[in-house]
């Protein structure tokens, strides 16, 4: 997803939308940048003070980082999750 990023949000946003205008795709892709959610959420919950306290909402972005800061356990979790979230399209 990370080589292209457009592509694949249009994909998304084919499935949900079935005709999505290259408008929307900007606007998405604008949106979900780290740097945009970062300075989102910093302005809606004051972010600042959670960073401080060692709360950060967002991350690096980068692919495969989270493994940083999961447990085994909270890994475990989180596939298990996502598998059976996404069985019924994979």
């Amino acid at each position: 997803m990370q080589k292209d990023r457009r592509g694949h949000i249009f994909k998304i946003a084919e499935l949900i939308w079935h005709d999505v205008s290259d408008k929307v795709i900007d606007y998405i892709l604008q949106k979900t940048t780290v740097k945009t959610m970062h300075d989102e959420i910093s302005i809606a919950t004051n972010l600042e003070i959670s960073v401080s306290q060692g709360l950060a909402l967002v991350h690096k972005g980068q692919v495969g980082e989270w493994v940083n800061h999961f447990s085994q356990e909270q890994s475990a979790l989180v596939e298990q999750n996502v598998k059976s979230t996404l069985s019924p399209w994979v």
